[in-house]
Protein backbone atom coordinates (compact mmCIF):
# COMPACT_ATOMS: atom_id res chain seq x y z
CA UNK A 1 0.00 0.00 0.00
CA UNK A 2 1.42 3.39 -0.96
CA UNK A 3 1.67 6.36 1.39
CA UNK A 4 -0.98 8.22 -0.64
CA UNK A 5 -3.38 5.30 -0.25
CA UNK A 6 -2.84 5.36 3.51
CA UNK A 7 -3.54 9.11 3.53
CA UNK A 8 -6.79 8.55 1.65
CA UNK A 9 -7.85 5.70 3.92
CA UNK A 10 -7.25 7.81 7.03
CA UNK A 11 -9.30 10.67 5.60
CA UNK A 12 -12.08 8.36 4.46
CA UNK A 13 -12.24 6.61 7.83
CA UNK A 14 -12.54 9.97 9.57
CA UNK A 15 -15.27 10.98 7.15
CA UNK A 16 -17.28 7.81 7.79
CA UNK A 17 -17.48 8.74 11.48
CA UNK A 18 -18.95 12.20 10.84
CA UNK A 19 -22.50 12.51 12.24
CA UNK A 20 -23.70 14.45 9.20
CA UNK A 21 -23.05 11.51 6.86
CA UNK A 22 -26.37 9.77 6.62
CA UNK A 23 -26.95 9.05 2.95
CA UNK A 24 -24.77 6.24 1.59
CA UNK A 25 -24.88 7.62 -1.95
CA UNK A 26 -23.66 11.03 -0.82
CA UNK A 27 -20.91 9.33 1.16
CA UNK A 28 -19.86 7.24 -1.85
CA UNK A 29 -19.85 10.29 -4.11
CA UNK A 30 -17.71 12.19 -1.61
CA UNK A 31 -15.30 9.25 -1.35
CA UNK A 32 -14.95 9.18 -5.13
CA UNK A 33 -14.28 12.92 -5.21
CA UNK A 34 -11.59 12.53 -2.53
CA UNK A 35 -9.96 9.66 -4.43
CA UNK A 36 -9.91 11.76 -7.60
CA UNK A 37 -7.99 14.54 -5.83
CA UNK A 38 -4.26 14.71 -5.16
CA UNK A 39 -3.48 13.89 -1.50
CA UNK A 40 -2.83 17.52 -0.59
CA UNK A 41 -6.22 18.56 -1.94
CA UNK A 42 -7.97 15.71 -0.13
CA UNK A 43 -6.36 16.80 3.15
CA UNK A 44 -7.41 20.40 2.47
CA UNK A 45 -10.99 19.21 1.88
CA UNK A 46 -10.91 17.35 5.21
CA UNK A 47 -9.58 20.45 7.02
CA UNK A 48 -12.34 22.60 5.52
CA UNK A 49 -14.92 20.12 6.82
CA UNK A 50 -13.33 20.31 10.28
CA UNK A 51 -13.52 24.13 10.26
CA UNK A 52 -17.14 24.16 9.19
CA UNK A 53 -18.24 21.62 11.77
CA UNK A 54 -16.38 23.45 14.54
CA UNK A 55 -17.97 26.78 13.59
CA UNK A 56 -21.45 25.23 13.53
CA UNK A 57 -20.93 23.62 16.93
CA UNK A 58 -19.49 26.91 18.23
CA UNK A 59 -22.60 28.89 17.27
CA UNK A 60 -25.01 26.27 18.64
CA UNK A 61 -23.08 25.87 21.92
CA UNK A 62 -22.72 29.66 22.21
CA UNK A 63 -26.47 30.16 21.95
CA UNK A 64 -27.27 27.35 24.38
CA UNK A 65 -24.74 28.20 27.10
CA UNK A 66 -25.26 31.97 26.94
CA UNK A 67 -29.04 31.47 27.12
CA UNK A 68 -28.59 29.32 30.21
CA UNK A 69 -26.22 31.86 31.78
CA UNK A 70 -28.56 34.78 31.06
CA UNK A 71 -31.44 32.93 32.72
CA UNK A 72 -29.36 32.04 35.78
CA UNK A 73 -27.95 35.54 36.30
CA UNK A 74 -31.29 37.34 35.85
CA UNK A 75 -31.97 37.55 39.63
CA UNK A 76 -28.76 39.62 39.94
CA UNK A 77 -30.40 42.46 37.96
CA UNK A 78 -33.26 44.71 39.06
CA UNK A 79 -35.40 43.48 36.16
CA UNK A 80 -35.96 40.30 38.21
CA UNK A 81 -38.21 42.12 40.69
CA UNK A 82 -39.19 45.24 38.76
CA UNK A 83 -40.56 43.84 35.49
CA UNK A 84 -43.15 41.24 34.42
CA UNK A 85 -42.08 37.80 33.18
CA UNK A 86 -42.75 38.66 29.53
CA UNK A 87 -40.30 41.56 29.68
CA UNK A 88 -37.77 39.36 31.47
CA UNK A 89 -38.10 36.70 28.77
CA UNK A 90 -37.61 39.31 26.06
CA UNK A 91 -34.53 40.68 27.86
CA UNK A 92 -33.02 37.19 28.16
CA UNK A 93 -33.60 36.45 24.48
CA UNK A 94 -32.35 39.89 23.41
CA UNK A 95 -29.19 39.54 25.50
CA UNK A 96 -28.58 35.98 24.28
CA UNK A 97 -28.77 37.07 20.64
CA UNK A 98 -26.33 39.88 21.46
CA UNK A 99 -24.05 37.34 23.16
CA UNK A 100 -24.06 35.15 20.05
CA UNK A 101 -23.16 38.14 17.89
CA UNK A 102 -20.35 39.20 20.23
CA UNK A 103 -19.04 35.63 20.52
CA UNK A 104 -19.10 35.15 16.75
CA UNK A 105 -17.28 38.43 16.12
CA UNK A 106 -14.65 37.74 18.80
CA UNK A 107 -13.98 34.30 17.30
CA UNK A 108 -13.75 35.80 13.81
CA UNK A 109 -11.22 38.38 15.01
CA UNK A 110 -9.25 35.74 16.92
CA UNK A 111 -9.14 33.47 13.86
CA UNK A 112 -8.16 36.36 11.59
CA UNK A 113 -5.30 37.29 13.92
CA UNK A 114 -4.06 33.92 15.13
CA UNK A 115 -5.95 31.16 13.31
CA UNK A 116 -4.05 28.66 11.22
CA UNK A 117 -5.21 26.56 8.30
CA UNK A 118 -5.14 23.51 10.56
CA UNK A 119 -7.41 25.07 13.20
CA UNK A 120 -8.98 23.65 15.32
CA UNK A 121 -6.34 20.90 15.39
CA UNK A 122 -3.50 23.42 15.68
CA UNK A 123 -3.33 26.92 17.15
CA UNK A 124 -6.34 26.70 19.45
CA UNK A 125 -4.74 28.28 22.55
CA UNK A 126 -4.14 31.74 21.06
CA UNK A 127 -7.60 31.71 19.46
CA UNK A 128 -9.14 30.83 22.83
CA UNK A 129 -7.21 33.49 24.76
CA UNK A 130 -8.01 36.18 22.20
CA UNK A 131 -11.69 35.24 22.11
CA UNK A 132 -11.86 35.38 25.90
CA UNK A 133 -9.97 38.68 26.25
CA UNK A 134 -12.05 40.40 23.55
CA UNK A 135 -15.31 39.13 25.05
CA UNK A 136 -14.36 40.14 28.60
CA UNK A 137 -13.07 43.52 27.41
CA UNK A 138 -16.28 44.25 25.56
CA UNK A 139 -18.29 43.18 28.61
CA UNK A 140 -16.49 45.62 30.91
CA UNK A 141 -17.18 48.43 28.43
CA UNK A 142 -20.80 47.41 27.78
CA UNK A 143 -21.66 46.99 31.45
CA UNK A 144 -20.13 50.38 32.27
CA UNK A 145 -21.99 52.04 29.39
CA UNK A 146 -25.37 50.42 30.10
CA UNK A 147 -25.29 50.56 33.90
CA UNK A 148 -23.44 53.81 34.64
CA UNK A 149 -23.99 56.00 31.57
CA UNK A 150 -27.25 55.03 29.88
CA UNK A 151 -29.04 53.35 32.78
CA UNK A 152 -30.37 50.67 30.42
CA UNK A 153 -30.21 48.11 33.21
CA UNK A 154 -29.18 48.06 36.85
CA UNK A 155 -27.63 45.58 39.24
CA UNK A 156 -29.59 44.20 42.16
CA UNK A 157 -27.90 44.51 45.57
CA UNK A 158 -27.06 40.80 45.33
CA UNK A 159 -24.78 41.34 42.28
CA UNK A 160 -21.13 41.16 43.33
CA UNK A 161 -19.02 43.72 41.51
CA UNK A 162 -15.34 43.92 40.63
CA UNK A 163 -13.58 46.56 42.76
CA UNK A 164 -12.43 49.75 41.04
CA UNK A 165 -14.19 49.11 37.69
CA UNK A 166 -17.58 48.27 39.22
CA UNK A 167 -18.46 45.65 36.59
CA UNK A 168 -20.80 42.91 37.72
CA UNK A 169 -18.92 39.71 38.48
CA UNK A 170 -21.54 37.46 36.86
CA UNK A 171 -21.32 38.99 33.36
CA UNK A 172 -17.53 39.14 33.57
CA UNK A 173 -17.30 35.47 34.56
CA UNK A 174 -19.75 34.70 31.76
CA UNK A 175 -17.19 35.87 29.20
CA UNK A 176 -14.39 33.88 30.79
CA UNK A 177 -16.23 30.61 31.41
CA UNK A 178 -18.70 30.33 28.52
CA UNK A 179 -16.19 30.90 25.66
CA UNK A 180 -13.89 28.32 27.23
CA UNK A 181 -16.65 25.72 27.43
CA UNK A 182 -17.94 26.61 23.97
CA UNK A 183 -14.54 26.21 22.32
CA UNK A 184 -14.04 22.93 24.16
CA UNK A 185 -17.37 21.67 22.82
CA UNK A 186 -16.86 23.08 19.32
CA UNK A 187 -13.34 21.77 18.78
CA UNK A 188 -13.46 18.66 21.00
CA UNK A 189 -10.19 19.93 22.51
CA UNK A 190 -9.36 21.70 25.74
CA UNK A 191 -8.49 25.15 24.37
CA UNK A 192 -6.10 26.03 27.20
CA UNK A 193 -3.89 23.05 26.32
CA UNK A 194 -2.94 24.49 22.95
CA UNK A 195 -1.70 21.89 20.50
CA UNK A 196 -1.17 19.18 23.12
CA UNK A 197 -3.33 16.12 22.39
CA UNK A 198 -6.26 15.55 24.76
Amino acid sequence: MTRHSQDYRGILNKYRRLPCVKDGRAQAAHHQSLLAQPPEEAVRTELNTSWLQSIRRYILATFTLHLLWEILQLPLYTIWTAEPRAKQAFAVLHCTIGDVMIASLTLLIALALFGRAEWPSVGSKLVWLTTMVLGAGYTVYSEWLNVNVRGTWAYAPSMPTVPVIGTGLAPLLQWLIVPTLVLWIATARRPWRGDAPD
